[in-house]
């Protein structure tokens, strides 16, 4: 029978466990926060600067 000086530390494999859910959840997010901003542009890019030049040379002839 062999007898280990040193048994396995729950604490640490629980410690392992939380470090992986950590760096899942991690992961997730950062995921998550690309899609948003991938997103936010394509939202941003169909709102095009020459709807705003239009719209601003409109009220200046409508001013004089």
């Amino acid at each position: 029978m062999r007898i280990h000086a040193n048994p396995p530390n729950p604490n640490a494999q629980l410690d392992a466990l939380c470090a992986e859910n950590k760096a899942a959840a991690k992961k997730r997010a950062e995921r998550t926060r690309k899609k948003l901003l991938e997103a936010s542009s394509e939202v941003a890019g169909e709102a095009s600067e020459e709807d705003f030049v239009v719209e601003l040379e409109s009220l200046k002839q409508s001013q004089e």
